[in-house]
């Protein structure tokens, strides 16, 4: 008795803490909605408790940090572009003086090509671990060191060899780089993965095929970008209409490839490299070379480039519709039928329409996971066509004005075809700005209007693509990857209109005005 009197005596114990709900701790860490509003927010959208972390990563985009950053990953690619090719001064390309060359060889070339090869680097880091797409600086420093080296130590060479520029030298150096990376990387393992294990090889002979992949890419657009300057022309309307288009099966294509290849890496990285990188380089290659090369005055080829964009943003929303993919699905099961005699004896291909697996890459018969594919494209889409915009609106006056005006075909003193279309007047130039300026303003568009239809009609792929990645252009992880592919698409492009390069410039012997 006394003993049970002594225990009830005892002071009762606190109740553990009782968990925060969701809607208290989105309430409290978004002080601008109160709890009603989550509560309103909740009724109108039907979401769970659950969803309601939609609603945080939502007003993430209007956080001061995260749009500054959003603005550095759009602009701060531009400029750094901007820098190392319109406002340091290149000597004369066509000259026995070394001093001529050092610029071009120490600064434009060799900055560009580290670049492209830090960003492999760092892609492949990321199929290593993508919870770890960064390494500590020095583990880059081997591979940019001997990348730098080889490309002014090679190119030194080549071009002092010759004293003068030579149709299509720019693609030597792109090879220097391919073959550097592709060597490189299997020595980077004791400084970014300790385990000498089959997993590692197994990626880098993968990785080893994008890089081909990539590189063949840049060839083919070297290549786009030498007929283009072939049909500029005011005579020749019908191959500045057909040339975007052209580029844009040529993107499509290197697309399915890339996506194909990168099917044992991890998916963000490989929707990165499909839906951002490959497309990244289609819109600022399309961007920089149109108004060097076509008569802005005419309107069918402005036109045709800008309902080129268009349609290709509304044709990602097209992608996302039930009818599409039933028709999807029944044409590749008709096409593999008609080519593959063993695929008639059994059953039609039917469309799954559970979502089996949250790591399908869209290639099977599962919408869901297409859905998801289709949405990530059309984001990164968006992202690439205003980057390239503002990429020419920061750069192309300085390209223009700057003290290497000669050497780029922006230029008043460069005839922009082989025929008869002559240089680029400040008319000319103008409509070109507002050109970029329109399409900057149609892009925002068409991606507010997709956020619209994808938020209304496909909530759940919404609610899935933001609680695995967020706000992908702003996440800390994955924000320098994406100023790696912008930078680098945009080095490359405006390198290839370089004269020193002689890619658009193949056929001119002298730099204008030389």
């Amino acid at each position: 008795a006394t003993s049970r009197s002594a225990m009830d005596s005892r002071v009762a114990p606190a109740p553990p803490p009782r968990a925060q709900t969701l809607q208290e701790h989105y309430s409290q860490h978004l002080p601008k909605y109160t709890s009603n509003s989550v509560i309103t927010f909740q009724k109108k959208t039907r979401a769970t408790e659950g969803d309601l972390g939609l609603l945080y990563y939502s007003a993430t985009l209007c956080e001061p940090t995260s749009f500054k950053l959003m603005l550095v990953t759009l602009i701060l690619p531009c400029i750094v572009t901007l820098v190392i090719f319109g406002a340091i001064p290149l000597g004369l390309p066509n000259t026995d003086s070394d001093k001529d060359k050092v610029v071009w060889l120490f600064v434009t070339n060799a900055f560009t090509y580290t670049t492209f090869t830090a960003l492999l680097g760092m892609l492949f880091y990321s199929v290593l671990d993508e919870n770890k797409p960064y390494q500590a600086w020095y583990t880059y420093l081997p591979l940019g060191a001997v990348t730098y080296a080889s490309q002014s130590g090679f190119m030194l060479l080549v071009y002092g060899e010759h004293e003068q520029t030579f149709p299509l030298m720019g693609l030597v150096p792109l090879g220097m780089a391919a073959i550097t990376t592709l060597v490189g990387l299997r020595f980077t393992r004791v400084m970014v993965w300790k385990c000498n294990c089959g997993y590692f090889h197994d990626q880098l002979r993968r990785f080893r095929g994008v890089i081909v992949i990539i590189t063949v890419y840049l060839v083919a657009l070297g290549c786009w970008v030498m007929l283009y300057r072939l049909t500029g022309s005011r005579k020749n309307q019908a191959g500045q209409i057909a040339l975007p288009f052209l580029l844009l099966f040529l993107a499509f294509g290197f697309k399915k490839w890339i996506l194909a290849a990168t099917d044992g890496f991890p998916l963000i990285i490989a929707m990165l490299m499909a839906g951002l990188w490959v497309e990244n380089l289609d819109d600022v290659f399309q961007v920089i070379v149109f108004p060097a090369s076509v008569d802005l005055e005419e309107a069918k080829p402005v036109i045709a480039l800008w309902l080129r964009k268009v349609l290709e943003n509304l044709a990602y929303l097209l992608f996302l519709t039930e009818h599409w993919f039933d028709f999807r699905v029944w044409i590749k099961d008709a096409l593999k039928r008609l080519f593959k005699p063993k695929m008639r004896d059994k059953p039609r291909a039917e469309v799954i329409r559970e979502d089996l697996n949250l790591d399908d890459r869209g290639h099977s018969n599962q919408r869901p996971g297409y859905l998801r594919r289709q949405v990530q494209f059309f984001s990164f889409k968006i992202i690439s066509q205003v980057s390239a915009n503002v990429l020419f609106l920061v750069a192309a006056p300085i390209l223009r004005y700057g003290p290497n005006e000669r050497y780029y075909p922006m230029s008043e003193h460069v005839t922009r075809g082989t025929s008869d279309l002559d240089t680029l007047s400040d008319k000319d130039f103008l409509y070109a700005m507002i050109l970029a300026g329109v399409n900057i303003a149609t892009s925002a568009f068409t991606g507010y209007i997709g956020y619209i239809v994808i938020r209304s009609h496909y909530y759940r792929v919404y609610r899935q693509l933001n609680e695995l990645y967020g706000s992908l252009i702003t996440s800390p992880r994955y924000f320098l990857l994406i100023f790696s592919i912008l930078l680098s698409s945009q080095l490359l492009a405006v390198g290839f209109l370089q004269y020193h390069n002689r890619l658009w410039f193949s056929s001119d012997t002298q730099p204008p005005g030389e």
